[in-house]
């Protein structure tokens, strides 16, 4: 899980008249296309000049790119690679790689000292104690291009593969071992490759030269998925069939479906976060740097490999580190937390004193405001307590008006205030029974608000008296 979420890979994809470069990031969304790009290589030049201008092209995408010092990985055409089951006894599987050298002679027709070869264990049978092997070879010669390209690029290279296997890595990356066995046909500019997977294993893998347009290569494609299918497939399942590249002329693939010689998987490459890879080589070769892959066949020379990323390595090194220092701080924090509580104890307390004070402060201001009260009922202008007096005005001034200042000498009573109609307040204020001889101090004029400005001027009676009454 580390190694999908923080690694990143470069894979470079290279035919004779292209090569195509795919940079993969590792994140927790799963693995991510960052960037691609492809360069025509000039056919007219000889094989090291187009080696040299296709490493300044990969070296130029990563400068441009400021891609960080990850693993990459260089595909060359599967044309190159020859495949060869063989089965030994479960016995030889800890030595196996020393095994197949000294005894290459008698499975590949080609000296040991000129091929490079890798392998991949297809299965174990334990109760028979044998073990069923794919052995992959390519010559020297052959690969003396691609390791030239891998010395001329600023950052090496971490391996070199066919690219039956980087088509291979992608497509079990997609569907992994649902889809098994599978045949994988993968468009190419002049042709096609046929590759067949099975157990998470490539077994097989062929190129074929095709001419005319692409659309018309079907009957080809038919021809040779039946041929692989009659080898590997006998009376079998029906195999699993996905197509890579561009589109070809599926009615004789569909007749293949049709006779349940084959089920398909999938069209497209638009499964899985690697959508739109415009080369699924190159992508597929990008996948060995991220994570492991299932096929695993590297020709190139151990001493020329780039050294593995060690980013990985000191992440899980600083995890390591954080989870101890967080270790001890959790057993620090039982040790502390007598102390929080205690301070948080004291916090409250001191949080209630204050509380405690402001409720004393309403309690005056509460005796104080009753002090008020006492003081209004105990004064008597016009022999009408004040309360009353307060009271009635309160009850007779609608909501709509405002009294901002009341001034009291004796028995006179002064208003002054805002209303919405002044005017509709000297007869509401005349049937009081407390309050006679109402009328109007100054003009009314408009305030600010666009209300009526008014001063009111009455006299307070003793409702006895029977002065206030009309």
């Amino acid at each position: 899980m580390i190694n999908v979420l923080f690694n990143s890979g470069i894979g470079i994809d290279i035919e004779d008249r292209k090569v195509s470069v795919a940079f993969l990031k590792g994140s927790f969304k799963g693995v991510q296309l960052a960037a691609e790009q492809s360069f025509t290589l000039d056919e007219g030049k000889p094989v090291p000049e187009r080696i040299r201008d296709a490493a300044i092209f990969i070296n130029g995408f990563i400068k441009e790119r400021q891609i960080p010092d990850i693993e990459v990985f260089i595909g060359m055409p599967g044309r190159h690679c020859m495949f060869r089951e063989v089965e030994f006894p479960l016995a030889v599987k800890e030595n196996l790689r020393s095994t197949l050298a000294y005894e290459m002679d008698k499975y590949i027709p080609l000296a040991p000292e000129d091929i490079y070869f890798d392998y991949q264990i297809v299965s174990e049978d334990k109760a028979q104690q044998r073990l069923k092997v794919i052995i992959a070879v390519v010559k020297k010669d052959d690969v003396q291009p691609y390791l030239q390209l891998a010395e001329l690029l600023d950052r090496g290279g971490s391996g070199m593969e066919s690219s039956f296997a980087a088509v291979s890595n992608y497509f079990f990356h997609q569907h992994g071992a649902a889809a098994d066995p599978a045949m994988v046909v993968c468009f190419k500019e002049d042709g096609f490759d046929v590759i067949h997977t099975h157990h998470g294993a490539l077994i097989y893998g062929r190129s074929v030269e095709a001419a005319g347009p692409a659309s018309e290569w079907g009957p080809k494609i038919a021809s040779h998925l039946t041929q692989v299918a009659s080898m590997f497939s006998k009376n079998g399942p029906a195999m699993k069939l996905c197509i890579y590249g561009h589109p070809a002329d599926f009615d004789a693939l569909n007749g293949l479906v049709e006779n349940g010689l084959f089920e398909w998987v999938a069209l497209k490459t638009e499964d899985n976060g690697l959508t739109g890879a415009a080369s699924v080589c190159a992508a597929g070769l990008a996948l060995r740097g991220v994570g492991r892959l299932p096929v695993q066949m590297n020709f190139m020379p151990a001493h020329l490999r780039k050294k593995p990323d060690k980013t990985s390595l000191i992440i899980l090194m600083a995890l390591a580190v954080l989870f101890v220092i967080s270790g001890v701080l959790w057993i620090g924090s039982h040790v502390m937390t007598r102390r929080a509580i205690v301070a948080e104890m004291d916090q409250e307390i001191d949080r209630l004193k204050s509380e405690a004070a402001e409720v004393e402060k309403i309690r005056e201001e509460i005796n104080d405001c009753q002090a008020r009260i006492d003081f209004l009922s105990a004064r008597r202008p016009g022999n009408v307590y004040m309360a009353d007096i307060g009271r009635e005005l309160s009850e007779r001034i609608p909501a709509s008006a405002w009294i901002k200042e009341l001034k009291v000498s004796e028995d006179q009573l002064s208003l002054y205030g805002s209303s919405d109609s002044a005017s509709e307040l000297i007869p509401l204020l005349e049937d009081s029974p407390i309050f006679s001889d109402v009328k109007f101090l100054s003009t009314i004029r408009k305030g600010k608000d666009d209300k009526d400005i008014f001063r009111i001027g009455l006299k307070i009676v003793s409702p006895a008296s029977g002065e206030g009454e009309n």
